[in-house]
């Protein structure tokens, strides 16, 4: 029996181990994309505007030549002025802001994820599902038991 429960303790501590390192990485990855958020560092107030914009409206789908009118810059200008003062194009960011939402949200019970989904713009669940696997590796319901396991 003691064999049996050191067993248990260990296939616990490696898989307690493995989700940490788990969550520890998909946090990294949303503090350097977070890094783009940071308003100071954005001189361009056509490019800030149009930031404000897109972090007002996170399930919205954007298109280039929206985002371009909020600026009031040309397509062009305003897709390489974005990216100079950013250093991501809009599409990136706009995913940005999408897992940023979708980590707060996912981190509280009292959403539930088909409401997370539709929140950021998703008609189907599946789609946020796969968008999301894709950025962190997991599941939206695997990355909320995850955060809940080491709160």
């Amino acid at each position: 029996v003691d064999a049996f429960v050191g067993h248990m303790l260990h296939d616990y501590s490696i898989e307690q181990q493995i989700l940490e390192k788990m969550v520890g990485e998909m946090t990294m990855r949303a503090t350097s994309l977070s890094e783009h958020k940071n308003l100071a560092r954005v001189t361009d107030f056509r490019i800030r505007r149009t930031i404000n914009y897109i972090r007002d409206n996170p399930g919205h789908h954007f298109d280039t030549a929206e985002l371009a009118a909020v600026s009031g810059l040309s397509i062009p200008h305003f897709f390489e002025r974005f990216k100079e003062c950013t250093g991501v194009t809009p599409r990136s960011y706009v995913k940005v802001v999408k897992m940023e939402h979708a980590f707060n949200a996912l981190t509280s019970d009292e959403v539930r994820i088909g409401q997370v989904s539709e929140n950021l713009g998703f008609k189907v669940q599946s789609h946020f599902t796969r968008f999301f696997r894709e950025h962190t590796g997991i599941t939206p319901n695997r990355y909320r038991q995850v955060t809940q396991v080491l709160e």
